[in-house]
């Protein structure tokens, strides 16, 4: 992935590899309002390779984003954090209502925005409602150690729908408590076949969240592999197609339910290739998986984002017992 060079400059080691531990805030960004400009719903995931609830994110910041997606009620908008404490304590303070209504202001100062609110592409919301009702908030979770995140302060942070991105997933998530989840998203890591700071991801750990949503009516969307495949798990004629269109230099290697890593079979073990994700693709047990929370799976930036990436929708439902 190349990196646009003056949005996170400073941001990232020179090589791309990983954040440099400097933050940016992209405060121009946010106050030109891009989407304000956008003709069809779409589903917003606001923090590809930002944080919201950063601490060094302005408070004032945080509250014209909410106001954006306030006087923007057709779009889906998802918050991800690791920022978890944060993130609850600004969605549950009431000065946080008063500094989105202020910035709901400031927002109906700006041309672009007045136009849209003329062309019926934005509203001044008579009556703030709280929590917002297309405000979706999660956290990441990628190992266990981090499953307090979930637990102690998503399970309480008002939202509409609660989800965790356990993307990259790099350990089992026993710990992981879902009475109070509305949504969970499993992904591999995506880097290099050639990458040796690669984590893999064990099936089985996929298939034990997959497995656990069903039993609690949770929407599951197993999102990708990453660079990785099982080898097996498709089927020989599927084994081959991907292997056909994977690229040179393949790494093979086998891995435990308790992730011990080795370059050689061993029982009980799972067989993983590296590969490129569109290689790898995501198919968990021959199924892809797609499911959304119950009630959203009719919604416009859903549909369009099903059609363009050529999946289907599917809600939860309980297992049966």
């Amino acid at each position: 992935m190349t990196l646009d060079r003056g949005k996170f400059a400073g941001a990232v080691q020179q090589d791309d590899s990983e954040w440099s531990g400097q933050v940016r805030v992209l405060q121009d960004t946010l106050d030109r309002g891009d989407p304000i400009g956008w003709t069809q719903p779409q589903w917003v995931f606001v923090n590809i390779m930002s944080d919201t609830f950063h601490t060094q994110m302005p408070l004032v910041a945080i509250h014209r984003q909410l106001a954006l997606s306030a006087m923007l009620p057709q779009h889906i908008w998802m918050l991800c954090t690791k920022r978890e404490r944060r993130m609850h304590n600004v969605l549950n303070d009431e000065a946080t209502l008063r500094g989105v209504r202020q910035q709901i202001e400031w927002w109906t100062q700006q041309p672009r925005m007045q136009r849209a609110i003329r062309l019926g592409r934005a509203q001044v919301p008579d009556q703030l409602i709280w929590p917002l009702p297309n405000l979706w908030a999660g956290v990441t979770l990628e190992s266990d150690q981090m499953a307090h995140r979930a637990n102690r302060w998503l399970s309480d942070t008002p939202t509409v729908v609660r989800f965790i991105s356990c993307e990259p997933l790099i350990t089992p998530l026993p710990s992981v408590q879902l009475d109070n989840i509305d949504w969970v998203v499993v992904g591999g890591e995506d880097l290099p076949p050639e990458a040796s700071d690669y984590r893999p991801m064990h099936p089985d750990w996929v298939r034990d969240m997959r497995d656990r949503c069903a039993n609690q009516g949770v929407a599951f969307w197993f999102k990708q592999w990453g660079s990785q495949y099982p080898v097996g798990q498709g089927g020989r004629e599927s084994d081959q197609r991907r292997f056909r269109d994977s690229t040179p230099g393949n790494l093979d290697l086998w891995i435990s339910p308790t992730r011990d890593i080795q370059d050689h079979p061993m029982p009980g073990y799972a067989h993983l290739r590296r590969m490129h994700k569109r290689a790898a693709g995501n198919l968990l047990d021959g199924q892809q998986i797609f499911q959304v929370p119950p009630g959203w799976e009719t919604h416009p930036a859903i549909l369009a984002h099903a059609e363009h990436h050529g999946i289907q929708i599917a809600a939860p439902t309980l297992a049966t017992v």
